[in-house]
């Protein structure tokens, strides 16, 4: 039997290592993760329909809050249809164990619906959620609880999920999250004013909260309407913007995230689901 070079037992072993570490360790960036196997399987990435020859497009992020219904930042459904969408669970691996594809009934944005119930003004196009019914139920997938009076003050803890591109500009098979800090509304507009008149305006209000991290992570556009945890696992808002919006430096820690709060949204997502499941769920 020949023997086999010590060098070539060594590449193989390391090609082992490598490969074992790669799977066991999903660390994508400074502080960033990918979330484990079946672990938050309501966070949903919302496409565009792919007939399987081209990469999925990642347009948003979103979360599951009852068995059809999925919330996600309006912006992200502007110029869309329906029939154009899809929104995958689990994994963009279609032979994932985990990958779960469900097509698009009907869109509605709160904007839309306030103008249609004819009682409630609207300022701002970017602060606004809406909500992407699903064409089946996703009964058994876990979800999260919705906390529309969430007790989160400055230096709380907040667990932000995402779909969108890494820091190597890749597109990760599963959904990332990190931690961040809530910084006080003083803290918030001091960095603002740091980045004018790169930063957009925005008025701080019961519906915004700025979110930090050490690491200085900031949210990219597929990102947006990815769900936002507290420390308890309620679902306690959505991801809408970064400031700066442009031309960041990633080595910078005056940048920081917008969360939109569901606190003001309550009447709307009853309305529109017309679920009482979604104050059944437990905490994750």
């Amino acid at each position: 039997m020949p023997m086999v070079p010590n060098f070539l037992c060594l590449s193989i072993l390391y090609g082992i290592l490598l490969r074992h570490i790669v799977i066991t360790e999903p660390l994508i960036g400074r502080g960033i993760h990918m979330v484990k196997s079946k672990q938050f399987p309501f966070i949903a990435l919302i496409t565009e329909k792919s007939d399987g020859t081209v990469p999925i497009k990642h347009i948003c992020t979103g979360s599951l809050i009852t068995n059809d219904y999925v919330v996600t930042a309006a912006k992200c459904l502007k110029s869309v249809w329906e029939s154009n969408l899809q929104v995958i669970f689990g994994s963009t691996d279609p032979l994932s164990e985990e990958y779960k594809k469900c097509d698009v009934s009907s869109l509605t944005t709160f904007k839309i619906w306030c103008q249609n119930q004819g009682k409630c003004t609207f300022k701002d196009d970017s602060d606004d959620i809406g909500l992407i019914k699903l064409s089946e139920k996703m009964n058994d997938l876990a979800k999260p609880s919705v906390a529309f009076h969430a007790n989160i003050n400055a230096g709380s803890k907040v667990r932000v999920f995402g779909w969108g591109l890494t820091k190597g500009d890749v597109y990760p098979e599963k959904p990332t999250n990190t931690w961040m800090s809530i910084l006080g509304e003083k803290d918030c507009k001091e960095k603002a004013e740091l980045f004018l008149p790169n930063c957009m305006k925005f008025t701080l209000s019961s519906r915004l909260s700025c979110v930090a991290s050490d690491s200085a992570v900031l949210a990219k556009d597929a990102d947006w309407g990815g769900p936002v945890l507290d420390q308890y696992g309620f679902l306690m808002g959505i991801i809408i913007r970064r400031c700066p919006m442009f031309g960041f430096d990633f080595e910078s820690r005056n940048q920081f995230n917008l969360v939109l709060r569901l606190d003001d949204f309550k009447e709307f997502i009853n309305s529109v689901t017309d679920d009482n499941e979604l104050y059944l769920n437990s905490k994750i």
